[in-house]
């Protein structure tokens, strides 16, 4: 059930606006609650379950501290958009574009918008949810690398395996932190874009064979696991996908 008085309702059509557009081009309202800016922060970056993360981040009195990510995060996704129009212009308008799919995944319908049964926003897919979080991760060193991935690229697909190769090798961060962010299993079930990550795998295997390998041995290593990481999942579906 709706809850009376949200930000949305205050706000007619805000949702629509604000949803996916990491607060380029948005003029926000005046909000008193922390609920409401907690849940603007998050529409900008198309997630769909806000109210359930507010709690998440309210038991662990951090509401502030999930609100000032989302704020991190919007800037280092519109870095990322920038750096790419200037790199690459055919690649960002890629890039920027939203994709089609049957349906969304798990969600509270009074937090998204009509748009989220059938279009990713670009914030949503596994290159827009991935690299501007491991440009934070990383931080300065990853710049450069992002930059090289860029030039090299011609596809989004090609660009988040490019990348994360390159941190691999340059040993920014482990394998599984990599897959941790490259394949993101509980925003695959929001986004119902299972194949979406697919194709990533899929344009990694071809272009990216350090990458694989290591990407391989790791699922390897922990498939067996009791509780495995959630990318251990997305690994074995496309492993079925082969067979």
């Amino acid at each position: 059930m709706t809850e009376e008085g949200t930000i949305w309702e205050k706000n007619p059509g805000l949702i629509d606006r604000v949803w996916g557009s990491a607060m380029i081009g948005i003029t926000l309202p005046e909000v008193s609650r922390k609920l409401d800016e907690f849940k603007l922060w998050g529409a900008a970056l198309s997630v769909s379950r806000t109210g359930e993360m507010y709690n998440y981040y309210e038991e662990r009195s951090d509401v502030e501290g999930g609100i000032e990510r989302f704020k991190k995060v919007c800037d280092a996704t519109q870095k990322f958009w920038n750096q790419a129009q200037e790199i690459n212009p055919t690649l960002y308008q890629e890039l920027v574009k939203a994709r089609d799919r049957k349906g969304g995944g798990k969600n509270e319908p009074e937090n998204v918008p009509a748009s989220f049964a059938d279009k990713v926003t670009p914030v949503a897919t596994p290159w827009g949810w991935a690299i501007p979080r491991l440009d934070l991760e990383v931080g300065v060193p990853a710049e450069e690398l992002l930059k090289e991935s860029l030039k090299k690229s011609e596809t989004p697909e090609e660009l988040l395996g490019n990348y994360a190769e390159r941190l691999l090798q340059t040993k920014s961060l482990g394998i599984e932190k990599i897959m941790d962010f490259l394949l993101k299993k509980h925003i695959m079930e929001e986004q119902n874009n299972q194949g979406m990550y697919f194709e990533v795998i899929d344009a990694i295997a071809k272009n990216n064979k350090e990458l694989m390998g290591v990407m391989i041995l790791a699922y390897s290593n922990r498939k067996k696991d009791t509780e495995p990481p959630g990318w251990v999942s997305i690994m074995t579906d496309y492993s079925k996908r082969l067979s």
